[in-house]
């Protein structure tokens, strides 16, 4: 009998044919596997390269760049001449729970309704410049100064103090540095503003300028300390000297010389050049992070959870996987702010200002880590250039009051403060890159800049010529001597 031959199953048919193939499986994935090793080896060495390159930019546009050498660098202020030394003791002297309209839970408060509290906040913070206090809240106004009496005598000592230097000490990772005295910096610039207020109220308008003057210090306090935030706390304290001014000039007359002096510190404050000093502080700082980073220092995936990246995004996951990724991220970032350095060093904060928006529209083309990582500069940037609209308008505001004093008018244009020898030139707009706008208006006359955002055409067309429209409330004002000290309205008017 004969032997029957079975067919092949499809498995065994198809194994000779796999066993065939399997030679060229092995090479292509040998192939791949070389192909993709070349590619992150290329990937590493090139990202490499890049950050080598962007050291020697920056080496070269602006040596000793590094947070090191720049804290090396930083005004070398003597102990005696330390404003930032004076604010440290006078906090010593500060009492707890100060003052009583900060918070409703303070036991000083117990016996006032939360809207009572509110009330008390609102008008303290934000005071309508020509209206005097009323009784109650001059009374308490007068309690907690007297209060803090002895830190106000302590802190008063930096109106004749223009440098300061806190001591400061730098974590690995830079993000967590400590600077507690920014906010106790807040502190003693409220309380030279409730000085101020209270010298106005009681006709001590020359004192209430030298208040002003102190709450400036306060700001010079900090000094070129290299961080974003140490700026952003200068230029708030400095909005707050400047709304106090407009309110003293709205509570009585100053003599010139108190005018003048005043003047005189605005128009040096206006010329120190806070962006760079940020800028170039965040430049190394966040360096000193990439490079923390690399050395272990600091995880990357609580870093990105931290900052709102998501770990576990494919960008996420990218930094963390790929040779070479935190290199080629941390020099697009170091490029980016070498960048951003040389446009702020411009010689115009209206060129500043244009520059700057633009390099702000670049960064959406950052690598991700490095994106997340610029992202402080933005508001140092706004807050630089609304910061220098307002210090302009203020030292023409001052200027104006120093014509009306000695003239008996108000000046029809900027450009009569030039010529009666009030002003060097007429501070220009750094939102128009035209003059500053002054407009009279019923009770006074405003000076004011367009803004961020506005454009030429939101104002008069004739720029330094006054008009009858009401002032912007982005700008400032002065009252007419008859409307300066206006009584207060009877509650619930």
């Amino acid at each position: 009998m004969s032997k029957i031959d079975t067919p092949a199953t499809p498995s065994q048919a198809a194994r000779p044919s796999l066993w065939k193939r399997r030679p060229y499986l092995i090479s292509f994935l040998v192939l791949l596997i070389l192909a993709v090793t070349s590619g992150l080896i290329y990937y590493s060495v090139t990202s490499r390269t890049r950050l080598e390159e962007a050291f020697t930019e920056a080496d070269t546009m602006d040596p000793g760049w590094r947070l090191q050498e720049i804290e090396a660098k930083r005004l070398a202020v003597p102990d005696n001449q330390n404003s930032a030394l004076v604010l440290m003791a006078a906090k010593q002297l500060m009492p707890s729970q100060w003052p009583v309209w900060q918070d409703k839970s303070f036991p000083e408060n117990k016996n006032r309704r939360e809207e009572e509290v509110l009330a008390l906040q609102k008008v303290f913070a934000n005071p309508d410049p020509p209206v005097q206090l009323r009784d109650n809240e001059l009374q308490l106004l007068r309690e907690e100064l007297k209060r803090a009496a002895p830190a106000l005598a302590e802190a008063r000592k930096v109106i004749d103090l223009p440098h300061g230097r806190y001591p400061i000490e730098y974590s690995k990772d830079f993000l967590s540095t400590v600077v507690p005295h920014t906010q106790d910096a807040r502190t003693f610039a409220n309380l030279l503003a409730y000085d101020a207020m209270l010298r106005a109220q009681d006709k001590d308008v020359d004192g209430a300028l030298t208040s002003c003057r102190g709450i400036l210090r306060v700001s010079d306090s900090i000094g070129d300390e290299p961080t974003a935030i140490s700026m952003i706390v200068r230029i708030g304290i400095r909005q707050l000297a400047l709304r106090q001014i407009e309110r003293v000039l709205a509570q009585g007359q100053p003599s010139e010389a108190s005018l003048a002096s005043i003047q005189q510190l605005l128009e040096a404050e206006e010329k120190e050049p806070l962006l760079v000093i940020g800028l170039r502080g965040e430049r190394a700082g966040m360096d000193t992070l990439m490079q923390a980073i690399q050395n272990g220092d600091v995880n990357l995936a609580r870093l990105y959870e931290g900052l709102g990246g998501g770990v576990y995004s494919i960008n996420g996951a990218r930094t963390l996987v790929l040779p070479g990724a935190v290199n080629y991220d941390r020099a697009a970032l170091l490029h980016w702010y070498n960048i951003a350095v040389g446009r702020a060093g411009m010689r115009t904060v209206e060129g500043q200002r244009l520059a700057l928006e633009q390099h702000e529209a670049e960064a959406r083309n950052l690598p991700p880590l490095a994106r997340l990582l610029q992202v402080s500069w933005s508001g140092l940037g706004r807050a630089w250039f609304r910061d220098q609209a307002s210090m302009r308008c203020v030292i023409a505001l001052v200027a104006t009051e120093r014509f009306r004093l000695a003239q008996g008018r108000w000046p029809h244009a900027l450009g009569k403060l030039k010529s009666a020898g009030y002003l060097a030139t007429v501070p220009t707009d750094p939102y128009s890159v035209a003059e500053l706008r002054i407009q009279r208006v019923p009770d006074g006359i405003g000076i004011y800049s367009v803004g961020e955002g506005a454009t030429m055409g939101a104002v008069p067309a004739t720029a330094g010529h006054a008009s009858t429209a009401p002032a912007p409330d982005s700008g400032f004002r002065l009252w007419n001597v008859d409307k300066r000290r206006q009584l207060p309205q009877k509650p619930g008017k």
